[in-house]
C-alpha cells in the first residue's frame, strides 16, 4: 500500500489505483503532519511508501516556530515512529530543497537515511500547443515587459525603482493589487494592467506585448534564500524569444543553466545571481534594469538581433522536452520512480 498526498487537481503519473489518496491544497500543506499522524494511527506506515507530490510549487513552509523546514518536519515525524525517512518521496519545485534539507539534518541531528527528493518544474509546456513563435520584423516601441500577478515585496521594489527613475512609461507593467510596499504616489496608479489573465490562468495571449518590447523583467514566485523555483513566468520568455533580468532567488540562473538553457550574460551582468543577500542582490538587479532602460530603442534592437542563437537554443530545448515522456527535473523517468 502506498500513500499519495497531492493537490486535488494534480495528475501524479503514479499508480493511484492501489494507493490511499489524500487531496491537500498546497496552501494547506502546513497541516501535513496532522494528516500523516492520522494515517499512522490507521495504517502500518513502516511498510508503505509516501509520495508527497507538489511539483508545481517551490514549497518553503516551516514548522516549530519557523525553525524547521517541511522536509525536516517529515524526517522528524519518521524518526519518532521508526519509519525509514527513505520511505518518503518528496516532489517539489524548490530547487534549493536538497541543500536546505542537508543543513536541517546537520543542525537538528536527524537520524536514519534521507527522504528522497525529486526536483520538478511545471507550466513549461503551456505555449507549445501554439505554432512556434517567430520574432516580428516590425519596429518595437517599448523597452520591457514587467508582468506581476500576486503582490510580492520584490516585485513592488522593482516597480518603485521604475517609477522613481521615470522608466514606467518605457515598458508594459502589470500590478493588479494595492500594496503597502509601493510608494504612495505609485499606489494611486494601481491597478496597472498590461495583460488580462483569467483567474488561475497561465496561458492568456500576451504575444502582442512581447512583440513590441525588447526584454522582460521577471518577478519570479520566490526570492528568499530558502526557496528557488522556476515557473511559467520564466518559460514563456523562452517561448517568446525575450532576454530578461531575473528578479528571483540567488542561483536561479545557475539552475536554468543546469537544465540546459542559455541566459544573457554579456550586456547584462548576471553576477547578481551569485549574491545571496536579498537586499544587495536587489540593488544589483536594479542596476542591470537601469542599464537596459537607459539604452536607446535602436541600441536595444541591435542587441536583441545579436541574441538569435540563444533564442533558437532555448526554443529548441522546450520543444525537445515536449516530445519526450520524461518529467521531474525534465530528465527523470517516472516509471523508474514507480518501480523503486
Amino acid at each position: 500500500m502506498n500513500i499519495i498526498i497531492k493537490q486535488p487537481t494534480t495528475q501524479t503519473h503514479l499508480d493511484e489505483e492501489t494507493a490511499i489518496i489524500v487531496d491537500l491544497y498546497w496552501g494547506e500543506i502546513a497541516n501535513i503532519i496532522t494528516v500523516l499522524t492520522k494515517l499512522y494511527e490507521d495504517h502500518d506506515m513502516t511498510q508503505c511508501k509516501v509520495y508527497i507530490y507538489y511539483p508545481e510549487e517551490p514549497l518553503t513552509f516551516r514548522f516549530e516556530n519557523w525553525s524547521m523546514t517541511l522536509l525536516g518536519a517529515l524526517h522528524k515525524f519518521a524518526n519518532e515512529r521508526d519509519i525509514k525517512p527513505s520511505n518518503f518521496f518528496f516532489y517539489t519545485g524548490n530547487f534549493k530543497a536538497p541543500e536546505l534539507y542537508a543543513s536541517i539534518i546537520e543542525k537538528r541531528k536527524l537520524l536514519g537515511d534521507e527522504i528522497r527528493i525529486i526536483l520538478c518544474t511545471a507550466h513549461w509546456d503551456h505555449w507549445l500547443k501554439k505554432p512556434r513563435y517567430k520574432s516580428p520584423t516590425r519596429k518595437r516601441h517599448f523597452k520591457y515587459v514587467n508582468l506581476n500577478g500576486e503582490k510580492r515585496w520584490w516585485r513592488a521594489s522593482v516597480l518603485n525603482f521604475l517609477y522613481e527613475n521615470e522608466y514606467l512609461d518605457s515598458g508594459y507593467n502589470s500590478y493588479h493589487s494595492s500594496d503597502n510596499e509601493l510608494l504612495p504616489d505609485l499606489q494611486r496608479k494601481i491597478p496597472l494592467i498590461a495583460d488580462h489573465l483569467l483567474p488561475n490562468s497561465h496561458t492568456a495571449n500576451q504575444e502582442h506585448l512581447y512583440n513590441n518590447a525588447f526584454f522582460s523583467i521577471i518577478g519570479e514566485t520566490c526570492y528568499s534564500a530558502d526557496a528557488g523555483g522556476i515557473t511559467e513566468k520564466t518559460y514563456k520568455t523562452f517561448f517568446y524569444r525575450h532576454p530578461f533580468v531575473m528578479v528571483s532567488s540567488s542561483g536561479t540562473l545557475a539552475e536554468l543553466h543546469n537544465l540546459g538553457f542559455k541566459t544573457f550574460d554579456g550586456l547584462i551582468d548576471e553576477s547578481y545571481d551569485l549574491i545571496e543577500d536579498d537586499d544587495e542582490r536587489m540593488l544589483a538587479i536594479q542596476q542591470e534594469i537601469k542599464k537596459l532602460c537607459d539604452m536607446s530603442l535602436d541600441d536595444l534592437n541591435e542587441w536583441y538581433d545579436s541574441l538569435k542563437n540563444t533564442f533558437d537554443h532555448n526554443q529548441n530545448l522546450l520543444e525537445e522536452w515536449a516530445y519526450t515522456s520524461k518529467r521531474g527535473r525534465h530528465r527523470i523517468d517516472w516509471n523508474s520512480i514507480k518501480s523503486k
